[in-house]
């Protein structure tokens, strides 16, 4: 966010003094009041895909994908010894895994016997405070992806819960089921090459907090193996999606042009000024150059800058002398499309700038006449789904329809590498979110005396 923005400077015919921002609270109202602390889960439940297609994992008596079934009740009750641990089993339908043996019988090849997998069960059943983990190659008797998402969507939207998708990969010597498990199957057997391992994935459902806890707590357990690594998972979430980046100022600008008559505050998040200037001269415009520094929050879709869309979110108008007074208005009216059209903003990634800088462009126009009154604009550059990108993992382990039609017409080049679908998922959830969080870089307020 446009958060930190702690330079205050007034520029002033060539002089420089201190100056005061004017109470950002007057015009948003205070900010809201801290969240209290989540209550502890209730439970952490975990559902291992039963079907015929996964049962070719168990077979390699050393497999990555047996050793981790074997660990992983340990660690939950290690990580989350306070909630009930709960497991099941899931084909058609869903059915407890007694406690003892526990996930070991998972690592059993006779436990893979369901012909069916409905993988929306476990997704329909994800119950706020509570972490739900379902264990799957995301092989499914209904092959529709976007069917998927919608189902387990219904559950995460209304209730702000987070997907982690990890995805893990081990050996495999077995068989692999096509298109909504119809038509030709393919045998599928790995070697010790790591790139051909079979892959299979742990979707992770809760809390934004929860799932990352999972992720480290599972990593730790891990360690040893470098194929159990976060560099392969995601987190899709709506804290994410408002909240893509975070922000500091490098330095403001050198000032461009100058304006007629005219005082400009620029402000951050809640108040703190960037920058305060007053302009005189002939000239009917003025430029302020603004240059940002970001850290992109790791495990989460990146934003392909400077693919956003800018607009000017908010504009009122105040009939009032004096800038700094501004607490003591009332009555502020919206704006007319002229006014708001008499500030733009351009956000751009310099090439010749190091990784990590955007450069913010801020120019004023009064020449389009604006009565005389302070005038408040919010600036807010929002995203499209199209401006985010998925990790490289994702695109190289996803098959597309056309491609495994092609497998169906050669079963003997089948690459059991691939999951079918996996990008069609990720993105349906994603798009999701991102229509329902209205997604943005944050917020900059400029204020204008004219």
């Amino acid at each position: 966010m446009f958060a930190g923005l702690g330079l205050a400077a007034l520029l002033l015919a060539g002089r420089q003094s201190q100056s005061q921002a004017p109470p950002i609270d007057t015009l948003l109202g205070p900010p809201p009041p801290a969240a209290p602390p989540p209550p502890p889960l209730r439970a952490v439940r975990v559902y291992v895909d039963a079907s015929a297609s996964m049962r070719g994992f168990a077979v390699p008596l050393a497999s990555r994908y047996r050793h981790l079934l074997r660990r992983l009740e340990n660690s939950l009750l290690t990580g989350w010894g306070d909630s009930a641990i709960r497991l099941a089993r899931f084909g058609e339908s869903i059915q407890p895994i007694p406690e003892r043996p526990g996930l070991e019988l998972a690592s059993q090849p006779y436990f893979y016997n369901d012909p069916v997998t409905k993988i929306e069960e476990p997704l329909g059943a994800v119950e706020p405070g509570e972490l739900t983990v379902v264990v799957t190659d995301l092989l499914q008797t209904n092959g529709n992806m976007s069917f998927l998402a919608g189902t387990l969507l219904r559950n995460l939207l209304p209730s702000r819960l987070s997907l982690g998708i990890w995805g893990l990969r081990s050996e495999f010597n077995g068989t692999v089921y096509g298109a909504e498990w119809q038509g030709p199957t393919f045998t599928y057997r790995t070697s010790n090459d790591p790139e051909i391992l079979r892959p299979f994935y742990m979707l992770v459902i809760g809390r934004r907090e929860d799932v990352l806890r999972y992720a480290r707590v599972i990593s730790r357990a891990y360690k040893q193996f470098k194929e159990v690594s976060t560099d392969t998972f995601l987190l899709l979430a709506p804290e994410v999606v408002e909240k893509p980046l975070e922000w500091k100022v490098v330095a403001p600008g050198r000032l461009a042009g100058v304006a007629a008559s005219a005082e400009i505050v620029l402000l951050g998040k809640r108040g703190v000024a960037f920058g305060s200037y007053k302009f005189v001269g002939s000239a009917l415009w003025a430029v302020i150059p603004v240059e940002l520094e970001y850290l992109r929050v790791p495990h989460v879709p990146q934003i392909k800058l400077p693919a956003v869309e800018h607009q000017v979110r908010r504009t009122k108008f105040y009939r009032s002398a004096n800038l700094f007074l501004l607490k003591r208005l009332r009555g502020a009216v919206d704006a007319s499309p002229e006014v708001s059209g008499a500030v733009r903003f351009e956000l751009s990634e310099p090439q010749s700038e190091p990784q990590g800088r955007l450069a913010l462009t801020v120019r004023l126009e009064p020449k389009r006449r604006l009565p005389d009154g302070v005038y408040f604009f919010e600036y807010r550059p929002s995203l499209k789904v199209e401006a985010f990108e998925l990790p490289a993992w994702c695109t190289g382990w996803n098959m597309e329809p056309e491609e495994l039609a092609a497998f169906s017409q050669n079963p003997a080049a089948f690459d059991g590498s691939r999951t079918p679908g996996l990008n069609e998922f990720v993105r349906t959830v994603w798009a999701a979110m991102v229509h329902e969080c209205s997604p943005g870089l944050g917020s900059l307020y400029l204020y204008v005396k004219k």
